[in-house]
């Protein structure tokens, strides 16, 4: 139906009113000679009212003779009667042939470009990199090819392992999959020794390749050998193994820091101002800031793009707020910043720890000056210490010693 109103618009019709004797023989008159007419109401028993093509409308004088029928034009519609109206006008013509081919230009580029935010990626770099790839505001829908984007983007930056574009509008949106990094494992095919990663008293081993070098409740030092990956027998000889092992041990760990009593921390005033841009593409037309200007301030952008569902357009309203702020000495107790030091080492030896636990611990507060204090954490842990070191070719010479 709405297709039908298209047509109809286009070619123009009339809506007529039609009275006489008998309008029934007029409608079925209408119909033998196949002319067009729709809409028909009728408005009495002589009077009709109905729409027909203007093609249609020449041949109604005969069936109006035919019938004794009066006919009347109520209205003109379509387009060849509003060009006929506007063919004076040019300059709201040109106006008009003007938008539609602006419209039609904006709607086939891209002018909004949202990127997943669930990587540790800066977004000015991914923005940057989708440029080089052929991404940016007012590129054409047609250039944009998915396939091409997923392999420039993935070319330029290692760190991403999944990318793809997809376009709704003027609008694209990609979505994008971080490299998930995984610690660096040797090959189970390389020999390997296993040596103490810390220094500390064994309490628990687990040997799953390899040949034992020190036992539990032995003390070892930092670099000392556990494990060894050569192994040597009368029946086979030399060989060499990936050796595998947990070991783990009460160790001593020490972690310090200073930490200042004083910080400067800057605090809003309550006085602001604000500032008006209206972005047409990539020309800024500002306004002066509304309230005068600050020495020290922090600012915050509301952007709001014009667009209509996913069809977006260049133009965009940005209000700038301007919030004063002024810097202050903070002087914060000691007893805080200590108790504040101490969960932070705390923390911090907990994460080095990674499965590991602290059993006993004790802090160490001295003064540095005036300003500062230093904090030490003194810790029993019970961590694994076995770390592989790869076999070296110049020392696969034989069996290993202590």
């Amino acid at each position: 139906m709405f297709i039908l109103n298209i047509l109809n618009f286009s070619r123009g019709y009339l809506t007529i009113k039609v009275t006489g004797d008998y309008p029934e023989r007029f409608i079925n008159m209408c119909s033998g000679k196949n002319i067009n007419i729709w809409n028909v109401k009728s408005r009495g028993q002589k009077t009709l009212t109905a729409c027909v093509s203007v093609k249609g409308f020449r041949h109604l004088k005969e069936v109006c003779r035919a019938t004794g029928s009066k006919l009347h034009i109520i209205s003109k519609k379509g387009l060849p009667f509003v060009s006929f109206r506007l063919r004076r006008r040019t300059g709201l013509v040109l106006g008009f042939v003007f938008f539609l081919f602006a419209m039609i230009w904006l709607c086939s580029h891209i002018w909004y470009i949202d990127i997943t935010d669930n990587t540790s990626i800066p977004k000015e770099e991914l923005m940057h990199q989708l440029e080089l790839s052929g991404i940016k505001q007012g590129t054409p829908i047609r250039e944009i090819k998915a396939g091409k984007v997923q392999a420039s983007m993935l070319n330029l930056n290692p760190k991403l392992a999944w990318v793809w574009p997809t376009v709704k509008g003027t609008s694209i949106y990609i979505d994008l999959r971080e490299r998930v990094t995984t610690p660096e494992i040797l090959p189970t095919n390389q020999p390997c020794n296993i040596v103490a990663s810390h220094s500390g008293l064994i309490t628990s081993m687990l040997v799953k390749e390899g040949r034992s070098i020190v036992s539990k409740d032995m003390y070892v030092s930092q670099g000392q050998l556990l494990v060894g990956g050569i192994m040597d027998s009368s029946a086979i000889g030399v060989r060499y193994v990936h050796s595998d092992a947990e070991i783990w041990a009460i160790t001593q760990e020490s972690v310090s820091e200073n930490f200042p009593l004083e910080t400067i921390e800057s605090h809003q005033t309550g006085n602001s101002s604000v500032s008006y841009t209206l972005k047409l593409g990539n020309l800024n037309l500002s306004t002066p800031v509304f309230g005068g200007k600050f020495n020290t301030c922090e600012t915050e952008n509301f952007e709001s793009v014009l667009h209509i569902g996913n069809i977006y357009f260049p133009i965009s309203f940005i209000k700038t707020q301007y919030m004063e702020t002024i810097n202050e000495t903070a002087l914060h107790p000691k007893e805080q910043v200590i108790a504040q030091a101490q969960q932070y080492l705390e923390n911090l030896l907990q994460n080095s720890l990674k499965n590991g636990m602290i059993l006993e611990k004790s802090f160490d507060v001295q003064t540095v000056d005036d300003k500062t204090i230093g904090v030490t954490l003194n810790a029993t842990c019970n961590r694994q210490i076995a770390q592989k070191q790869p076999i070296e070719e110049e020392n696969k010479i034989g069996p290993e010693t202590n």
